[in-house]
Parts: structure tokens; sequence; C-alpha cells
């Protein structure tokens, strides 16, 4: 069983598995708009569950933090 730090999650950014958000330094304004909506989308979420959980955690090519993010036992990829 792979052991994560307990850091995980609290001041490291995790990135929501099979999620695909455009970039917040998106090539044009119309793309960093979308990214900064559905941020704030994420934000709202995480901030009003009760319960928020990483399941799967993994790395991905870039070595950044990949995780199911589960919001109250509910997948945030399904919101």
């Amino acid at each position: 069983v792979k052991s994560w730090p307990e850091i995980i999650g609290k001041n490291i950014a995790v990135r929501v598995k099979t999620v695909d958000t455009p970039e917040l330094k998106g090539a044009c304004y119309a793309e960093i708009l979308k990214a900064r909506e559905a941020k704030k989308f994420t934000v709202q979420k995480i901030r009003s569950a009760k319960k928020v959980e990483l399941r799967n955690m993994s790395r991905d090519k870039y070595f950044r933090i990949d995780a199911d993010v589960y919001l109250d036992n509910q997948n945030l990829a399904d919101a």
C-alpha cells in the first residue's frame, strides 16, 4: 500500500481525475474565463462539503498529483 504524506490536499494542488478543464494561464482570454469559472465551481463545492476524500491518488506524466475527489461520498467529477 502506497503511503502519501499528510500534506497532500492541504497545501498542494490536486488534479481531479477524468476532468479536463481549461488552463488558468490559457492561450486566450475566453479560455482563462472558463478556467476561472471551473475553479470557482470547484472551490464552492469543496467548501460546502462536510467530508472531502482523495481516493486512487497517483502522479501524472508531469508528476502532478491526480485523485478521485469525493465530497460527502459523491465523486466531484460527476457534479
